[in-house]
C-alpha cells in the first residue's frame, strides 16, 4: 500500500526508565518528518517515568498509557500496537534514540516497496551517554529470506524496524506472555506476511549500560531461551498453517525445531516428559539424512546447556558478580 504522509506511530513500552525517557521523546520530537504521534505505555513503573513523560504531552502528539499492574514486556509492547492510530509503526526503546531523518527514510522505503512486512535499518551502539562506539556489525541484508535459518555469523533483523499497522494485524500478534525476545517474536511473525526489507544506514542509537536486561552472562543466557522459545512458537505456527517458507526448506526447518524445541521445553517446561513432541517429530521425517545418533547428540547439546552449563553459570552469578539490574526468567 502506498502512503505519501503517513501518520507514523513510534512505540514507547517502558519500564523504570525515567532517567533517560526525556532523550528519547526528544529524538522524536526533533523528527525531519513531522506526521508522527507518540504511544508512551509504561508497565506500572516505581520511578517517575510518568511525570517525566507528562512534560512532553502539552501538543497532544503524545499519548500516555500506564498498565494497572505490571504485566511485561509482551503485553506492554503489544498494548502500543493496539493503541497506535498510525498507519506504519516502530518501537523506541525508552533509553535510546532516533536519528533526526529515521522516520523521513522509513516512509521512504515504505512508499517504493508497497508489498514489504517489515523494513529495518542499522544502528550505531552508544555508551551510556550515547556516545557513538561503531556500527552495529551483526546487523545487515539477509543472506536468504528466511530469520530463522541464519547460520554462525550471517546478519540478523534489529532497530530500527518498522512494520504497517494492518499488516501486524493479520498475525495473531505478538505473545504476550514473552518475557524477552519480543522483537524476535515480532520480526517472525511479520516475515510470514511478507517481504522483508534493509535500509543501510544507522537510523537508531541503541545505549548500552548496566540497566540493560539481556546484557552480558546470566542476562544474555536468558534472553537466548527466551529466543529459542519465539523460534519454537514461529516453526510450530509455520508447519501448521504450511507456509511457503517451511514447506521450501523443510529438512532444515525440522532439523532447526528440535533443537530449538529441546532448549525451550527444558527451559520453560522444566521437565523431560516434554522433549518427546520434537523427537517424535524428527523422527517422522520423510528422507531423512541424519542418524539417531546425530538426533540425540542434539539432546544431549540441550540438556547440558540448559540444565547444567546454564545452573553452574547461574550459581557463579549469585556467589561472585554483583549485578546491578535484575535476573529475569519465566515469572518476572
Amino acid at each position: 500500500m502506498v502512503y505519501t504522509e503517513p501518520l507514523f506511530s513510534v512505540l514507547i513500552a517502558n519500564f523504570n526508565n525515567g532517567k533517560f525517557i526525556p532523550e528519547a521523546i526528544e529524538s522524536v520530537v526533533q523528527q525531519t518528518y513531522s506526521n508522527w504521534e507518540i504511544v508512551f505505555v509504561d508497565d506500572y513503573s516505581t520511578d517517575n517515568s510518568i511525570e517525566i513523560a507528562a512534560r512532553y504531552n502539552g501538543s497532544g502528539k503524545l499519548r500516555i498509557y500506564q498498565n494497572n499492574e505490571n504485566k511485561g514486556v509482551g503485553f506492554t509492547k503489544d498494548k502500543c500496537i493496539q493503541l497506535a492510530q498510525g498507519e506504519l509503526c516502530g518501537f523506541l526503546d525508552p533509553d535510546d534514540t532516533l536519528d533526526p531523518d529515521a522516520l523521513k527514510h522509513m516512509v521512504e522505503v515504505f512508499n517504493n516497496n508497497t508489498n514489504c512486512s517489515l523494513v529495518y535499518s542499522t544502528h550505531y551502539l552508544c555508551d551510556e551517554k550515547l556516545h557513538i562506539i561503531r556500527i552495529a556489525d551483526y546487523v545487515g541484508r539477509l543472506k536468504r529470506n528466511d530469520f530463522l535459518l541464519l547460520g554462525p555469523g550471517e546478519r540478523v533483523i534489529s532497530q530500527f524496524a518498522v512494520f504497517e499497522k494492518r499488516v501486524y494485524q493479520y498475525t495473531g500478534g505478538v505473545s504476550i506472555n514473552m518475557k524477552r525476545a519480543l522483537d524476535h517474536d515480532l520480526y517472525y511473525l511479520l516475515e510470514e506476511q511478507g517481504p522483508v526489507v534493509y535500509l543501510d544506514i544507522p537510523l537508531y542509537y541503541y545505549r548500552l549500560h548496566s540497566g540493560n536486561i539481556s546484557k552480558g552472562g546470566v542476562n544474555h543466557y536468558i534472553a537466548m531461551f527466551w529466543d529459542y522459545e519465539a523460534k519454537t512458537r514461529a516453526f510450530e505456527r509455520r508447519k501448521s498453517i504450511s507456509h511457503n517458507l517451511y514447506l521450501n526448506n523443510i529438512m532444515e526447518y525440522e532439523e532447526k525445531y528440535l533443537y530449538s524445541s529441546l532448549v525451550s521445553n527444558l527451559f520453560f517446561r522444566r521437565s523431560f516428559n516434554t522433549i518427546y513432541k520434537p523427537l517424535v517429530v524428527y523422527m517422522n521425517i520423510r528422507n531423512r539424512n541424519r542418524s539417531v545418533l546425530w538426533v540425540f547428540s542434539m539432546l544431549l547439546k540441550a540438556v547440558v546447556l540448559t540444565c547444567i552449563k546454564f545452573p553452574i553459570l547461574k550459581l557463579y552469578t549469585r556467589f561472585h558478580v554483583k549485578s546491578n539490574y535484575p535476573v529475569l526468567g519465566i515469572h518476572n
